[in-house]
């Protein structure tokens, strides 16, 4: 299990390192700073490091990515504005959301779920068969060796 999942993410790797050549025409040490190297973090932990969909919303979010696309295509904000906004909602997400976005949307449903089923329990309870032995009608020891 543990080398498929290696192999799995080496050919996600080999891919990503492969479309970040052909955006940027050229790789080399100098576009790997530390700051770049924070600022994916900062990505990772925006969309939720505990989940496999979180990797999907940092994705989404970081640089050259959809969110930022979309921010330069509708609002005409560009380049450090979109890094700027990805920074507030680093801070929105650290003080509202300590998960991240995927962890607050999975403890959403995980409460909604509840709620269904604690809403579902009186009905079943209604509907149980008034009948049917249970702690209160099952018979003594005494009445049994009768």
């Amino acid at each position: 299990m543990k080398i498929a999942a290696f192999a799995i993410s080496s050919f996600i790797a080999s891919a990503a390192g492969t479309l970040y050549g052909y955006n940027f025409g050229s790789v080399s040490a100098v576009r790997f700073t530390a700051l770049a190297a924070l600022g994916l973090i900062g990505f990772a932990y925006i969309g939720g490091i505990t989940m496999v969909s979180g990797a999907v919303i940092a994705g989404l979010m970081s640089t050259e990515a959809l969110v930022p696309h979309a921010l330069d295509k509708w609002f005409g904000i560009k380049g450090t504005w979109a890094l700027l906004f990805a920074g507030v909602s680093l801070i929105v997400t650290l003080i509202a959301n300590p998960d991240g976005i995927a962890g607050a949307n999975h403890r959403r449903k995980k409460a909604k779920r509840a709620a269904r089923a604690a809403k579902a329990a009186p009905a079943i309870a209604v509907n149980a068969a008034p009948d049917t032995p249970g702690p209160e009608t099952a018979p003594t020891p005494e009445e049994v060796a009768r």
